[in-house]
């Protein structure tokens, strides 16, 4: 994993769904390693180049950066880039809470 835990950005959790909107130049957010990162500005200055960016974008990345780059390569840019983590939103908690509890209250004991 990149980085420490303890950022700022780390209590902030995403759904892959939300992730995946942000999939335009004007508005491009990636995962790498369960990390968001909103790589709109960077796009211009990424030494590869807008297009391979562009081909990853509202997608997970992971594979795709650990091919190219060093563990350490995004850690230089982390604190500007990285804008929250990959987790379950307090919707889906509780979603997934009642329907267990839903579960269990129907089903027959024998």
């Amino acid at each position: 994993m990149i980085g420490s835990s303890d950022s700022s950005w780390s209590q902030h959790l995403f759904e892959r769904s939300e992730v995946a909107s942000h999939n335009k130049e004007e508005d491009l957010w990636v995962i790498i390693d369960g990390r968001v990162f909103n790589l709109t500005t960077f796009l211009d200055t990424h030494p590869g180049g807008r297009t391979v960016l562009l081909q990853i974008a509202g997608r997970d990345a992971t594979k795709q950066y650990h091919k190219y780059h060093n563990p350490q390569t995004l850690s230089r840019h982390e604190d500007s880039l990285c804008i929250g983590r990959v987790g379950k939103t307090d919707s889906q908690g509780k979603r997934g809470w009642r329907k267990a509890m839903s579960a269990l209250l129907h089903s027959n004991y024998d």
